[in-house]
C-alpha cells in the first residue's frame, strides 16, 4: 500500500492499516482532514485500549472492523465541531435543511426529477450546498460530499 498521511503521519510511526480500513476512512470522511484525523485518532485509541488496558493480544494493525466500530453514535459527539458547524451554516438558508434531510434518506444520489417530485428542488439551495462542500453532483444527481454528514443529518436531524 502506498504511504499516505493516514498510514505514515510521521517518519517514526509504525502502526499498520488494512487497505480496506484506509479506503473506508477516506470514503466516509469525504477526504475532510478533520474527520480523517478524528477517525484515525479514535481507532488508535481503541487499539491502545485493547492492547494496554484490556491486555488483549492482537496485531498492531488498524482493521476495517476497527474503523467501523468507531463510526458509531459517539463518533458524531466526538466530531460535533464539524457536524454541528456544518449544520449551523445551513440554517441561514431556509431551503437547505429540508433538502438535506430528504437527501439523507437514501445512499444513492437524488436526481433533479426526484427532488422536483418531492417539491424540494431549489437551484439556489443546491448551489449553496455545492459551493460549501455539503453536496456534490454525481451520476446525474445530488449526493453528500461526506457520507458521515449524510448519516449525521439522517440520524440526528430527522425531526
Amino acid at each position: 500500500m502506498r504511504s499516505t498521511p493516514i498510514t505514515n503521519p510521521a517518519p517514526t510511526f509504525t502502526l499498520n492499516y488494512e487497505r480496506a480500513a484506509v479506503e473506508r476512512i477516506i470514503t466516509e470522511s469525504g477526504g475532510q482532514p478533520y474527520l480523517i484525523q478524528l477517525i484515525c485518532s479514535e481507532a488508535v485509541d481503541q487499539l491502545n485500549h485493547e492492547l494496554f488496558d484490556l491486555n488483549r493480544e492482537r496485531e498492531l494493525r488498524i482493521t476495517l472492523a476497527d474503523v467501523e466500530s468507531v463510526l458509531d453514535v459517539d463518533f458524531f459527539q466526538q466530531g460535533s465541531v464539524y457536524f454541528d458547524g456544518v449544520w449551523k451554516q445551513t440554517a441561514d438558508w431556509l431551503a437547505v435543511q429540508p433538502l438535506l434531510r430528504t437527501l439523507a434518506q437514501r445512499d444513492v444520489p437524488w436526481t433533479e426529477s426526484d427532488l422536483r417530485t418531492a417539491n424540494l428542488y431549489d437551484d439556489e439551495a443546491l448551489t449553496w450546498a455545492e459551493r460549501h462542500d455539503v453536496l456534490r453532483r454525481v451520476d446525474g444527481g445530488w449526493s453528500f460530499c461526506v457520507p458521515l454528514m449524510r448519516r449525521f443529518v439522517g440520524e440526528r436531524r430527522s425531526s
